[in-house]
């Protein structure tokens, strides 16, 4: 009988919040301060909240999904800009992938658009904005697609 060991029970009580998750907001918000405190290249620091977000999210999400960095070519053949993080159908191939993650993908398989900012500027809405009417328009490529459902 001594030798019988106490089972772990893991239950989240309703109405707080997630152990674990709480646990992946800290390392995230960890992850862009130390970037914050150690360079002062607004890209490094961008690099350094883009990647622990698109790791958490390949972590949850379902293995048909994937989190990327990169670009996306519609039917036209128009590149699309550099986007922080499309979430993708992974039922889809990559067109290429780099060697750094980036990839370039088909604009069939974006299911969601992620711009990430550790900090933002009047400049940074305006460049996002921009970006998001060329990401729309060229969405609009394929009948009855949008971003916006």
């Amino acid at each position: 009988m001594g030798n019988i060991k106490a089972k772990r029970i893991i239950k989240h009580e309703h109405g707080k919040p997630n152990p674990i998750f709480v646990s992946e907001e800290q390392g995230l918000l960890a992850a862009v301060d130390k970037a914050l405190g150690s360079t002062p290249s607004s890209q490094s620091i961008g690099r350094s909240g883009e990647i622990p977000l698109r790791d958490f999210l390949n972590r949850y999400l379902p293995y048909t999904i994937r989190a990327v960095t990169g670009h996306f070519v519609p039917p036209s053949g128009r590149l699309s800009p550099q986007i922080d993080i499309m979430i993708l159908d992974a039922r889809y191939p990559l067109l290429a992938e780099n060697a750094d993650g980036s990839v370039l993908a088909m604009l069939h398989s974006v299911i969601k658009t992620i711009e990430v900012k550790t900090r933002i500027t009047t400049r940074d809405i305006s460049k996002a904005w921009k970006d998001a009417i060329e990401i729309m328009g060229l969405a609009s490529e394929i009948a009855n697609y949008s971003f916006g459902s």
